[in-house]
């Protein structure tokens, strides 16, 4: 029986940036699909940009697993024909979604969760990875019967990672190559600094990423989850990625990887982060995953944010800002 990926090997994957665009998509796809729908009949995935509404803001669907028909019963059941529908599929927050939840509130979209229960397909659960900017990937998969228990937690980490991932790649398939910002070895030992990397927080909190990522791929971090030690970001601006030297020697570098948001407000640079975050509905502790920020830091955000938009609270925060009207994915 074939092993089940490992949370680890998903994030190998994503971060891999040597890689083709094609066999990056498919690979870490794959991997991710393995992780968190492995008993799922059917399973396909989609990549996306909300931003491109009115256009179709999804490339062709790609299978990964194929039991039956339902990548056609999904499209003729559930059609994502307006922004509105675009925005609930691939705009809402990261990680596991049930049929049920996908199609709450829409009349059109109930009855088709039953028409395609009827026919057969089962359940479907869609698994999003996308960041605030709406640029991401989605897997769907059917289940014969009850979906199994999951740790969502644990998927919308998975997530966060696919995410930040992609936005990396993106940047560089657009020809926008990024210089690293830190050179460190993979025990963390700090070579090379530039720019806000040189600082001395960032310095630290570059130095204990590379020493928890490192911890996370050797033998001793077995026992450890690498999904507790490795965030998707560090201090809401880099992703440590890997670099090989001629010779074989392995370094980590930081690449700039910030969501890149342009926002209808002068605010600075993590505090659009988090708004971003706050707007797709994740939690203070997701967020601060996503972020690489501590938990109080993404309050404290978030505090500012309210009082800034002269709101009441969080929810009206949210309320007042719905996914994608005031905070925009960049051209």
């Amino acid at each position: 029986m074939p092993t089940r990926p490992s949370p680890l090997a998903v994030l190998e994957a994503a971060y891999d940036l040597e890689a083709t665009d094609r066999t990056w998509l498919q690979g870490v796809a794959e991997q991710l699909a393995g992780a968190v729908l492995p008993k799922a009949r059917d399973v396909f995935g989609v990549r996306f940009d909300v931003g491109r509404t009115p256009r179709q803001p999804w490339e062709p669907p790609f299978v990964l697993r194929r039991g039956g028909s339902a990548l056609e019963a999904v499209s003729t059941f559930l059609p994502v024909d307006s922004p509105e529908r675009v925005a609930r599929t691939f705009g809402g927050p990261n990680g596991w979604r049930g049929l049920e939840e996908l199609t709450r509130g829409d009349a059109q979209w109930e009855r088709g969760a039953e028409r395609f229960r009827r026919q057969g397909h089962g359940e479907l659960v869609v698994v999003n990875c996308s960041d605030a900017t709406g640029r991401g990937l989605a897997l769907f998969g059917t289940f014969d019967g009850s979906v199994p228990a999951v740790s969502r937690p644990r998927v919308s980490r998975l997530a966060a990672h696919v995410a930040a991932a992609h936005r990396l790649r993106a940047a560089l398939v657009a020809a926008q190559p990024k210089q690293p910002e830190a050179v460190l070895t993979p025990d963390g030992r700090l070579l090379d600094a530039q720019g806000e990397a040189r600082g001395g927080t960032a310095r630290q909190a570059l130095q204990r990423h590379a020493q928890r990522v490192d911890r996370a791929r050797s033998r001793k971090g077995r026992s450890v989850d690498p999904l507790d030690v490795w965030t998707a970001l560090v201090e809401g601006r880099w992703s440590l990625v890997d670099r090989f030297e001629r010779d074989g020697r392995r370094f980590l570098v930081a690449l700039e990887n910030a969501p890149d948001l342009r926002v209808r407000a002068p605010l600075a640079p993590k505090a659009r982060a988090v708004l971003g975050l706050v707007v797709k509905g994740h939690s203070t502790k997701l967020i601060a995953y996503e972020l690489g920020l501590t938990e109080a830091g993404v309050a404290w955000h978030i505090k500012q944010l309210v009082r800034y938009f002269s709101v009441s609270s969080r929810r009206a925060l949210l309320t007042a800002l719905r996914p994608f009207a005031r905070v925009e994915p960049s051209p």
